[in-house]
Order: C-alpha cells, then sequence, then structure tokens
C-alpha cells in the first residue's frame, strides 16, 4: 500500500500446515553375552519397527516499510511472535520370536517464535555509486519449545547478521558489485558442552 509517492507499506501472512509420516525398522541377529574369562553369541532374533504420524499447523506475519528518496532508500521488516504446533501419534510393533506386543501414544508439543525483524539502507554516493547496509536480527535464545510433556526448553541461540554491499557503474552497461556477509547457525548441536557457544 503507498502511502504517499515516497513511503509504502506492505503486510504478508504465511499459512504452516501439513503433515508427515516417517518409519524406522531395527532388526536384531542376537546379543554378545561377556563373562569373567570368555564370551558367546546368542542368536536371538528380534524386530521393532516404529511408525510415527506427525500433523502440523501455525501461522507467521510479516510487516514492512520502505522509504524511497532521490539519494536515499530505507526498508524495514517485522515478524511478530508465532507458533508451530505439532500433533504426534506413535505406534511401535516388536516380534521377539515368541510374542509380539505392540504400544502406541500420541502428544502434542509447540515452538513459540519470539519477535524477528531486519532492517536496510541504500545510499547514492555518486550517480554511478551507491552503498548497501543491512541487519538482521534472529533472537531465537527466546524461542520456547514445549515437549508433550509439558517440559520447556530454549534449544537455540541468537544471531544478528550484517550485509554490507558496493555498486560502482562505470558505463550503463557494467556493474561492479563486491560486499560481505556474515552467517550464523542458531541451532546447536543436542547435549552440547559448550552451552550457548
Amino acid at each position: 500500500v503507498s502511502i504517499s509517492s515516497q513511503v509504502s507499506l506492505g503486510l504478508s501472512g504465511l499459512l504452516l500446515k501439513g503433515s508427515s509420516d516417517d518409519t524406522e525398522a531395527i532388526q536384531g541377529r542376537g546379543k554378545l553375552v561377556f563373562y569373567g574369562s570368555y564370551f558367546r553369541l546368542d542368536p536371538v532374533a528380534y524386530r521393532t519397527v516404529t511408525t510415527t504420524v506427525s500433523e502440523y499447523s501455525g501461522a507467521e506475519f510479516c510487516l514492512s516499510g520502505v522509504f524511497t528518496g532521490k539519494f536515499l532508500t530505507a526498508g524495514i521488516s517485522v515478524n511478530p511472535p508465532s507458533s508451530i504446533t505439532r500433533t504426534v501419534e506413535r505406534s511401535v510393533q516388536a516380534d521377539t520370536g515368541t510374542t509380539t506386543p505392540r504400544w502406541s501414544g500420541q502428544g502434542e508439543d509447540r515452538i513459540a517464535l519470539p519477535w524477528r525483524g531486519m532492517a536496510g539502507l541504500s545510499v547514492a554516493i555518486r550517480e554511478n555509486l551507491r552503498i548497501v547496509l543491512e541487519y538482521e536480527l534472529r533472537p531465537f535464545d527466546s524461542a520456547v519449545y514445549t515437549a508433550a510433556s509439558g517440559t520447556e526448553g530454549r534449544p537455540w541461540l541468537s544471531a544478528g547478521l550484517l550485509r554490507f554491499g558496493v555498486e560502482y557503474r562505470p558505463w550503463e552497461w557494467l556493474a561492479l558489485r563486491a560486499g560481505m556477509a556474515d552467517q550464523a547457525e542458531v541451532y546447536q548441536p543436542e547435549g552440547n558442552p559448550l552451552a550457548g557457544d
């Protein structure tokens, strides 16, 4: 939506809805039994099949604005807090050779995402020389994961990404561009001994 000849505002939405399923099979050939001075292999065959079906849903919105001047262009976009919910149904079928027990269960987990956003600035130093600067904020250390048991955790990390670029046009048909961009990984491994690093 154009507020004026220089200012525009925007709103976009993303609807998440879908499902996934996976099957895991474990085939056992036997077990190794250790004694004081020797060991033996017991040929105990077993098989376990785990089937999981997940249904997930959520929604995300983005608010944005752009100011366009003769020598300067500035923009900002903001993602309000949102959440993604997953409903899980899991069944386990075992075969020990003598019995075939079966287990099943279901639960629901949820991830709540915090405010995120980015801002950018483009300045025309000369008619053929432009500098661009962009900063993105990802405060994912505030994201809260709630397991099906009700236990809450904060498994992710925060990151601030800076991007910088220059464009020079010696002629109309040639544009020379150079720049740099930060890279960040917000997912830390489970059991990370250096939490937050």
